[in-house]
């Protein structure tokens, strides 16, 4: 199976154009008209000059990336750019834009994209003009969560203290539209990446996001409302709180309290059962984690009957999954089983699963009031 894609920038000399400019410059085969109308909607044309006049194989690895998704007809729409330099009139701005539509295999989230390896980047008019798609976008081995895990672990100095709040904003506003501003493209493709890791396949596919927007660009991307919209500029991030936008910045110290984590921003994010999970989950061995992922989206149908909502179905079926995995280790196991058979609706009672949990409980299925559900449906931590 192919996957339909286009390249995008300012060039000349390309076969089949007449003269040179913006526009397409290579095409897959298999793509269609309406395809093509549909990518060229979304690429971009300018972005922060970041790059040096004579940059070093580093720095163009590390140019940040503007990596965009959203999910149409059931596939994948993804759009990545990057600086390209000076373009064929040596005019600088250049920006190359590689798009594709992709029919993921199962098991993945669109954000696993991000790190794929037929992505296209190149610099400079030559290698802007020769740079040709390959038939399809692959994965490398090992990709999907183990990727997060190793972003995660890469800077855990970093990542570590601000995991807790960042992951319990994210998974609360989610919703609503959550601006994240990060030190790097690559850090809002990791946390973005955890967040997805947290919901099942079918709730992750549905989610819009961005790694990479800048002050010209954020006023669309907030008009299309997507999911979560990354940023590293300081200033704009102030501008955007100042909006009222549901702000989080990894490099925030919030406060801990009763009611949640204290944001600079005066926001208050809960305190919720997200972070906890995910934490777990970044401490496994990447391949067993990948397995409970696995088992919570085969368990995603529990709950269907609680009142806590959908977000807390899902959080359900992923503590699930970690308790009757064989090998998972799970803090204060006694409680977190107690914690979910309290959110079990009486229809799931004999699902084996469910049995399983009740059987180690000593046959009883145990009802706490130890948690309650919060205004978006997740599961608020005891204080």
């Amino acid at each position: 199976m192919t996957d339909p894609q286009l390249t995008y920038a300012s060039a000349d000399g390309v076969q089949g154009r007449a003269g040179g400019g913006w526009g397409v410059l290579h095409r897959t085969p298999d793509l269609l008209p309406d395809q093509e109308r549909r990518l060229v909607a979304g690429v971009s044309v300018s972005l922060p000059a970041t790059v040096s006049a004579f940059p070093d194989s580093r720095e163009l690895a590390d140019r940040p990336v503007r990596f965009r998704h959203r999910l149409e007809d059931g596939l994948s729409v993804f759009w990545r750019s990057v600086e390209a330099g000076k373009d064929h009139t040596s005019r600088p701005g250049n920006v190359f834009t590689h798009a594709a539509i992709v029919q993921r295999p199962a098991g993945t989230r669109p954000v696993d994209y991000y790190w794929a390896e037929s992505w296209l980047s190149p610099f400079g008019a030559e290698q802007v003009r020769t740079a040709t798609p390959a038939a399809t976008l692959q994965l490398p081995a090992g990709s999907g969560f183990a990727s997060v895990a190793a972003w995660f672990h890469e800077k855990r100095d970093t990542h570590g203290p601000a995991l807790a709040w960042m992951i319990d904003g994210l998974m609360t506003w989610l919703e609503s539209g959550v601006v994240i501003r990060v030190r790097s493209s690559r850090d809002a493709a990791g946390w973005i990446g955890l967040a997805s890791w947290m919901l099942t396949e079918a709730g992750a596919s549905s989610r819009t996001f961005t790694t990479y927007e800048d002050g010209r660009s954020a006023e669309e991307i907030l008009g299309l409302r997507m999911h979560v919209m990354a940023i590293t500029d300081d200033q704009l991030a102030q501008e955007l709180s100042r909006r009222n936008c549901y702000l989080l910045d990894d490099s925030w110290q919030p406060q801990r309290s009763a009611a949640g984590w204290q944001l600079p921003s005066e926001l208050v994010a809960p305190r919720t059962l997200w972070s906890t999970m995910a934490n777990d989950l970044l401490w496994m061995d990447p391949e067993f984690a990948f397995e409970v992922l696995r088992v919570r989206d085969q368990l995603a149908d529990i709950g269907h009957g609680s009142r806590a909502g959908v977000v807390a179905q899902t959080r359900l079926a992923l503590r699930m999954a970690m308790l009757t995995t064989p090998g998972a280790v799970v803090v204060d196991r006694e409680r977190a089983i107690d914690e979910v058979l309290a959110m079990v609706s009486e229809q799931d009672l004999a699902h084996p699963r469910v049995r399983q949990l009740i059987t180690e409980r000593d046959g009883s299925a145990l009802r706490p009031q130890s948690v309650a559900p919060d205004s978006c449906g997740a599961l608020v931590s005891p204080v």
